[in-house]
């Protein structure tokens, strides 16, 4: 029942502070590529992280700079990401297990790197990271989610492998 108060009470925090401002500028992330909503359920949270990457450059030969250049303002990929957060009976003296959900979007990858084993690769991170003696029951859930978003920044040295290549029409 202490539990269930403290959690209880760790998202009416929380609450306050997206209620009042967006998740994002209460982390001062200006990166407007980057959508970041919490949905709360009985004792787990959907995280859904919405990131749109630039894709690759188009460039059509015989069109002027300035056009490609508009054209490609308009292209971008799309990633969508679903985490379920598990609070368990003895939160929060014991971590949040994360897990990926669902994963959609719309890269054609030409490297070798699967986008959901490296998802999957960045939360079993985060959950190793609070096992055993890394975890304080001090940390509330907009840190933990901070955290989280700290690993999920290493996506954009992605999206720069992916602008290096120029795809010549």
């Amino acid at each position: 029942m202490i539990q269930i108060q403290s959690l209880k009470r760790r998202r009416e925090l929380f609450n306050e502070i997206i209620n009042t401002d967006s998740l994002l500028n209460y982390y001062n992330i200006t990166d407007d590529k980057l959508e970041i909503k919490v949905n709360h359920e009985l004792n787990m949270d959907s995280l859904l992280i919405k990131y749109k990457l630039s894709c690759n450059k188009i460039d059509i030969k015989y069109l002027p700079e300035e056009i490609n250049k508009i054209i490609n303002s308009y292209l971008s990929d799309d990633i969508n990401i679903k985490i379920k957060i598990k609070y368990l009976d003895n939160y929060p003296y014991h971590a949040p297990i994360w897990r990926l959900e669902e994963i959609e979007h719309n890269i054609n990858l030409n490297i070798h790197l699967n986008l959901e084993d490296y998802m999957e690769y960045l939360i079993d991170n985060h959950n190793y990271g609070y096992s055993k003696n890394y975890w304080s029951c001090g940390l509330n859930i907009q840190t933990d989610i901070l955290n989280f978003l700290v690993k999920f920044n290493s996506i954009k040295y992605i999206e720069e492998y992916i602008n290096n290549e120029v795809v010549i029409i």
